[in-house]
């Protein structure tokens, strides 16, 4: 591969001009020149439009060159760096609320943009692409190493999240219970009584005619239990009791609910 310095070169003696004369057409400096020539200044986009232009040369022919690798390779290892030590605080980062999740999220995407960046950076420091595929190329892999990157932290964050926010189905089911059993004492405390059975947990959510019926007192989820059974309750006195029938859906065998 061709560098750009033997490239520049090469065309600037083929047009017959000094080191000065291109500076000087191309409104740079001779010493940046010299420095692109010798691999020891690593030139910009817009350096590289000048020079193509003082040539009067398409942009394209330094497609492909080989570029010195000082300062966008020291730039694109810092960002790999960075992104590897965010991405390692990520992986042990302990997730105990929603704020922490979005944060962790939004440090995933962080993530993925510094990879991305170093992506970047690294093939802007080994050749020019110019050409409109190679710009293409080059996008749909820095859109690839994003995703793939962000994919991955996903996972495991929702991995960790599963793991440590898992609720069983009778810790939601007596949550209900509580619920509902709060719910049927607000209703008697308005209404004066607990709902007949032929009223039901309904009378909760729906207005059975009952003066000073203030509901409603609970939601159509919180009187079912995680197994899609209607919670039962029964009135003794001035207490209530409120149960689930279980996972087998029948009434008074041992994985009753209460």
């Amino acid at each position: 591969m061709v560098s750009f310095g033997s490239k520049l070169r090469q065309l600037r003696t083929v047009a017959g001009l000094s080191v000065e004369q291109l500076a000087q057409k191309s409104g740079l400096t001779a010493a940046s020149i010299n420095g692109y020539e010798r691999g020891s200044i690593v030139p910009t986009l817009v350096s590289w439009s000048r020079i193509a232009k003082a040539l009067d040369v398409p942009l394209s022919v330094f497609e492909g060159c080989k570029l010195p690798h000082h300062n966008r390779s020291r730039i694109s290892l810092l960002l790999a760096i960075s992104g590897a030590v965010m991405a390692f605080c990520v992986l042990w980062f302990k997730v105990d609320s929603v704020e922490d999740l979005w944060l962790v999220r939004s440090v995933n995407i962080v993530i993925g943009i510094l990879f991305a960046a170093a992506f970047v950076f690294d093939r802007l420091g080994r050749s020019f692409a110019s050409s409109f595929r190679a710009r293409i190329r080059m996008a749909i892999m820095t859109l690839c190493i994003f995703t793939i990157t962000v994919g991955c932290l996903e996972l495991w964050c929702e991995t960790i999240v599963q793991a440590r926010w898992a609720v069983s189905p009778k810790f939601i089911t007596k949550n209900r219970i509580t619920i509902t059993r709060a719910g049927l004492y607000d209703y008697a405390r308005d209404c004066g009584s607990f709902p007949s059975e032929k009223q039901g947990l309904g009378a909760l959510i729906n207005d059975p005619g009952m003066g000073g019926w203030k509901g409603p007192y609970v939601t159509h989820n919180e009187i079912v239990d995680s197994w899609g059974n209607q919670l039962r309750f029964n009135v003794v006195g001035n207490r209530v009791e409120v149960w689930s029938v279980g996972p087998d859906g029948r009434d008074g065998t041992d994985d009753d609910i209460r």
